[in-house]
């Protein structure tokens, strides 16, 4: 017969289950085993929270981000924790249509929680209702730690009664009468404020009647009002529209006289703007005459100039044509000087070129030696440069070498990747220092390609404290105490015994290194910690070597190769990556020693260099003083050279310079010659200009004279038009001002229309804004009444309407609407009613279902209980009884024991072991009235002695067949009679690892 099932539990993040386990259940008994504080207990707190466990206190928490992984050394915290269960739902347990039922619980960092149920997103009440009355159930007797039982012995009776009413199986009743309940007193209230509601509408119903008819009254008045307001209205527009006929006539009067002034006007603009053509066309014959005028006279001026410039030309003329001649005399002079002498000057030139021209051969000769020796240099000093950045690379590496070394003996000196106890051991200066011989690791010399396999070899060991004898090590171990630094391990050579290696290694065995004490050295004071801690570990170069050494010896070696695996004994094997060397402290002391030897070669090779630097420098000096001294004699020459060439320059030169004179004086006379021929002919231009100018300035006298008489005859014309164009602005103005006089009477006249009109239009929006009509449409609906008749008729309505008083227009409708809403609410208080008495009948019912079922349960619950106390104690009694017989379901729980040998006690001064098997008596007689699809046990047999363990362990396999266990447990009793056994440990710090093993399999493969 299929039962619901838990299949699996699936955790991510939460608490130490850092990285995502799966727990797969099988049915049966499935045992949780591991060491305090691997995390075990966490599974049985996993199931618990997806249940709906809403108190974090009850799963070893303070605040709800304390079930999410908080994170290690080695590990970021994690910002999500995510647990599922996984129920076979076969038999229909569960009220879903799932055959495979999935309930997942995730919570953030930040608080946010989601619930889903098959994927589906859900309520926490969703959950807590699924598994109601199902026996399943956070705070159920289904899921039971050592706390718990505490919980429910020492719980009140009213409290212990919920755990009767989970096993009764009347929970959901409960929890439904609870529902019931709240949906009636809701009903009750709701029926009462229905009640009050009514009672104020039906007090509201006769003043609005009222009201109402008073509104009506009202109505009517003010309808015969609008009538008369209508009449009275349409009269005042008649009235308005006669006035607007007289407008329009005396309007139309205005724009004739307008018009007959403002044609007037225009005529007389029109002379104006003719007089102004007039004045234009005058002005501008005035300027052409002025014009005409000012150009002879700048004739006139211009001649009598030039005449005068001629003048003065004629006289300067005749005085350079004397100073010409005598200029041509002294250059015929000076020309026949310079011819004298040009043929020494030729001789001494070719003189100083012969000279040059030895001293540069000399130069040429001095030349190529020089560029000799720059050759010479320049391989010299390549060579130097060269052997420069060699000595600049060893110096760097130097360098390089020195800092690091300063950096990993500060590590070394400081400890670095020991353990904070350790230090604090190491760096103390109490007076029992003397008696610390030194950490592990510093006593040990490793060869550089064996330091890997030791420090596999002994791992955490490296930081082990030596120390002479106990009393250091217990006053060390005191002070860590104190000063709460931490745990540290040591080695008193005092006390630690080496057990002999009686092994026997295979003599063909490939790989085999040796014994890993017997690969390093130490102090012989120190050998028997090397032994202690190494003597049994063996050395082999390979993996495939030490697998292969491991099989042949049955797997009962401890083995580690050079690259870090270790095989220990049983065939667990170790290997991976490995941490950056700077984190050991041996890879750090054979670093240092293999800097130290690479820093004396190189400064060795930076003393080779400089002596050969040293050689090539004295080489490169001497010459280098060659070439100095052959650039001083070739610069005396090229001095010399430099002098010879300005001799000759300067014959040359000199050569020229008499030459150019002769040229020079040659030129000028020509020039001379040919400019006395050009003044003779301009002196003689000159007298013929003059006497043409002065026939034209007779000519230009009368043209001007004519000119200035033409002028003043058009000013007197300009004259007579400008006080004719005074007399015409005059008029402009006088009609400008009649016709502005006649429109401001026209403007005024458009204001009053105007004023008319809106008058009118107001008129015409009220008839239709309030009335609905147009004028034509008014006139059919007005009263036949003169203007005082309706004056009376409109005050004595006033009247009428006054003496009715205040009036509230809406008192009709509020009536209707009120009238509506008290017979809606009436008929709400019928429904109501109805509710109320149906929830009762189902509150009734409820009860008696409950006290039945819950009776039934407790006579036979009473029974189990009794029996089961006596087969777990061998004897004694037990029984529970209700604190009031007569109130079934209110009354609490009280229970009685009495243990073998012993008078009835209190159930708080029983021990321990006494107290835990009577909860696990209560909890079987509960399984065997209701069995329960599954029970978690967290560690409830921790207390239990090694006979009781076998009791409980015997009931536990019975109760098997009919429910799935799943025990939280570290004892061996417990642990053989679980067919599933899963083991928790801590691998990296702080997260939890899963490994599981079948029994039932291991038992037939043995």
């Amino acid at each position: 017969m299929n039962f619901l099932q838990l299949k699996k539990l699936e955790a991510y993040g939460f608490k130490s289950f850092a990285d995502k386990i799966e727990v797969d259940f099988d049915r049966g008994i499935t045992a949780i085993v591991g060491p305090n504080g691997s995390g075990k207990s966490n599974i049985s707190d996993a199931i618990k929270w997806v249940l709906g466990e809403q108190n974090v206190r009850n799963i070893r928490g303070v605040k709800a981000e304390d079930i999410i992984f908080a994170g290690s050394e080695s590990r970021r915290s994690m910002g999500v924790a995510e647990v599922s269960l996984y129920f076979d739902n076969n038999d229909g347990t569960l009220p879903v249509d799932f055959r495979e039922v999935v309930v997942t619980r995730r919570l953030f960092r930040t608080g946010e929680s989601e619930f889903y149920i098959n994927k589906s997103r859900c309520r926490l009440k969703d959950i807590v209702n699924l598994f109601a009355d199902s026996g399943i159930g956070h705070d159920s007797m289904g899921i039971i730690s050592q706390n718990k039982m505490d919980e429910i012995l020492n719980a009140r009776p009213e409290e212990k009664r919920l755990f009767f009413e989970e096993a009764a199986g009347i929970s959901k009743y409960r929890s439904r009468k609870k529902e019931a309940m709240r949906k009636l007193e809701d009903t009750e209230n709701n029926l009462q404020r229905v009640h009050d509601i009514l009672g104020e509408i039906e007090n509201q119903l006769e003043p609005l009647a009222e009201g109402a008819a008073k509104a009506k009254r009202y109505q009517e008045l003010q309808e015969e009002q609008a009538d008369l307001q209508l009449t009275g209205l349409y009269q005042h527009y008649q009235r308005l529209q006669a006035r607007r006929g007289e407008f329009d006539q005396q309007l139309q009067e205005k724009k004739d006289q307008e018009l007959a002034a403002n044609t007037a006007k225009q005529l007389i603009e029109s002379r104006s703007a003719q007089l102004d053509g007039e004045l234009l066309n005058l002005e501008k014959n005035l300027e052409q005459l002025a014009q005409k005028r000012q150009e002879i006279h700048n004739s006139l001026e211009e001649a009598d100039s030039r005449i005068k410039v001629l003048e003065e030309r004629r006289r300067q003329g005749k005085a350079n044509r004397q100073r010409h001649q005598q200029q041509i005399r002294q250059q015929q002079a000076a020309m026949a000087e310079a011819g004298e002498g040009v043929a020494g000057l030729e001789q001494a030139e070719k003189s100083a070129q012969s000279k040059k021209q030895a001293v540069e051969q000399e130069i040429a000769v001095k030349r190529q030696r020089a560029k000799e020796l720059r050759q010479s240099l320049t391989e010299l000093r390549q060579q130097g440069q060269g052997l420069n950045q060699q000595k600049q690379k060893i110096q760097a590496v130097i360098q390089s070498a020195e800092g690091r070394v300063q950096v990993l003996e500060r590590l070394q000196s400081s400890y670095e990747g020991f353990g904070r106890a350790v230090k604090a051991v190491l760096k103390t200066q109490q007076p029992w220092k003397a008696g610390i011989c030194g950490a592990v690791a510093e006593l040990l010399d490793v060869p550089g390609k064996y330091v890997l396999a030791i420090e596999t070899a002994l791992g955490g060991s490296l930081q082990n404290i030596v120390t002479k004898d106990t009393d250091t090590a217990k006053a060390a171990i005191a002070m860590l105490k104190a000063d709460k630094l931490g745990r540290a391990t040591f080695l008193p050579l005092s006390s630690i015994v080496v057990r002999q290696n009686r092994e026997q290694l295979p003599a063909q065995a490939k790989g085999i290194i040796g014994w890993a004490h017997q690969v390093v050295q130490v102090d012989n004071a120190y050998s028997k910690v090397a032994e202690f801690l190494l003597g049994r570990t063996l050395v082999v170069d390979t993996l495939e070597n030490a697998l292969a050494l491991n099989k042949n010896l049955g797997q009962r070696l401890r083995i580690v190769t050079l690259e870090g695996e270790l095989l220990s004994p049983g065939g667990a094997l170790t290997g991976g990556s490995q941490h950056h060397k700077e984190s050991s402290f041996l890879n750090r002391r054979e670093e240092i020693a293999q800097l130290h030897q690479e820093l004396k070669e190189k400064q060795g090779q930076g003393e080779a260099l400089a002596s050969q630097l040293a050689q090539l420098q004295e080489q490169y000096e001497k010459l280098d003083e060659e070439a100095e001294e052959l650039s001083q004699s070739t610069s005396q020459l090229e001095m010399n050279k430099t002098v010879l060439e300005q001799q000759a320059i300067r014959a040359r030169e000199q050569i020229l310079l008499r030459q150019r004179e002769i040229q020079r004086c040659q030129a000028a006379i020509d020039s001379q010659t040919e400019e006395l021929a050009v003044m003779e002919q301009e002196l003689s231009d000159s007298m013929a200009e003059i006497a043409e100018l002065m026939e034209v300035c007779q000519r230009q006298q009368k043209a001007y004279a004519k000119a200035d008489e033409e002028h003043r005859g058009v000013y007197q014309q300009r004259l007579s038009r400008m006080a004719e164009k005074k007399n015409n602005d005059k008029e402009i103005r006088e009609a400008g001002s009649r016709l502005q006089a006649i429109q401001n009477q026209l403007h005024q006249l458009d204001l009053d229309a105007s004023k008319i009109d809106y008058e009118l239009e107001q008129s015409q929006d009220k008839m239709l804004s309030e009335y609905g009509l147009i004028p034509e449409r008014a006139a059919e609906k007005v009263l036949d009444l003169a203007p005082g008749e309706l004056k009376k008729s409109l005050a004595a309505l006033d009247r009428e309407l006054k003496q009715l008083g205040p009036v509230n227009p809406n008192a009709p409708q509020e009536y209707e609407e009120l009238q509506k809403r008290h017979g809606f609410l009436a008929g709400n208080a019928e429904d109501l009613e109805k509710a109320k008495a149906d929830l009762l009948q189902l509150i009734e019912q409820m009860e008696q279902v409950m006290t039945k079922q819950f009776g039934d349960a407790f006579v036979k619950i009473n029974e189990y209980f009794g029996e089961i106390f006596v087969k777990l104690f061998g004897g004694g009694q037990a029984g529970i009884q209700l604190t009031d017989k007569e109130k079934l379901l209110e009354a609490g729980v009280n229970i009685f024991v009495t243990v073998p040998g012993k008078k009835m006690q209190n159930l708080s001064v029983l021990s321990g072991g006494e107290r835990a098997l009577t909860v696990v008596a209560l909890l079987f007689s509960f399984l065997k009235y209701r069995p329960a699809p599954f029970s978690v046990l967290d560690e409830i047999d921790a207390p239990l002695d090694e006979a009781n363990i076998g009791r409980f362990g015997k009931f536990i396999r019975e109760y098997a067949e009919r429910t799935q266990f799943i025990m939280v447990t570290h004892r061996k009793g417990t642990m053989e009679v679980a067919d599933t056994m899963y083991g928790v440990t801590i691998e990296d710090a702080g997260v939890s690892k899963i490994l599981s093993v079948k029994l039932e399999d291991y038992q037939q493969e043995n």
